[in-house]
């Protein structure tokens, strides 16, 4: 069996406590907007007192399956704007970012 001397001190059966959050925001010309949030008002960037760039308003929903995440990443791709090119008729005409946290 495979050694348990490089634990530390902790218990080969111990489990590690996390929590497991994402975000989805969309950046559309100037404006940063919530894809999880209905009301889709324009967020502000800030930077804070670690130097960190975080955006004000942004909701982290807590995960728990691959299911939950997934369930969040179609309900903020259906909340992305989109409109009509030439080239294609739903083209997004914005970025999407989708955020993973472990904490």
């Amino acid at each position: 069996p495979p050694s348990t001397d490089n634990l530390q001190g902790q218990q080969p059966d111990a489990l590690i406590e996390f929590r497991l959050t994402a975000s989805f925001l969309e950046v559309y010309g100037e404006d940063i907007h919530d894809l999880l949030d209905e009301d889709r008002k324009s967020l502000p960037l800030r930077e804070d007192s670690n130097g960190e760039v975080i955006v004000v308003g942004l909701r982290n929903t807590t995960v728990t399956s691959d299911v939950e995440a997934m369930n969040i990443l179609n309900t903020g791709t259906m909340n992305r704007t989109t409109a009509s090119t030439l080239m294609n008729r739903t083209s997004s005409r914005s970025h999407a970012v989708f955020i993973v946290n472990l904490h």
